[in-house]
């Protein structure tokens, strides 16, 4: 993630655990969760949120894996975009 973006980082951090590390020569920082407790948690959280469909794919690759059920993304409105 961008560096701009590193409050929204530890925010995560520290809700799920993991680590977070700065990408040498840029402007970067990446987020590492290694534990199955939180990324358990994490897959949870934001399953059926995820719009993007490579990243849709990756989450299924994910809750196969885990053996949970992948949620269907909810349209679009006014009040939830």
């Amino acid at each position: 993630m961008d560096i701009r973006d590193k409050q929204v980082l530890y925010e995560i951090k520290h809700k799920f655990g993991g680590s977070i590390y700065t990408i040498s020569n840029a402007n970067a920082l990446r987020y590492q969760l290694s534990h199955k407790k939180g990324l358990m948690c994490l897959i949870n959280v934001v399953n059926g949120l995820i719009r993007n469909p490579t990243r849709i794919l990756q989450m299924n690759k994910l809750c196969v894996k885990y053996n949970i059920n992948l949620l269907d993304t909810k349209p679009l409105t006014f009040n939830n975009g």
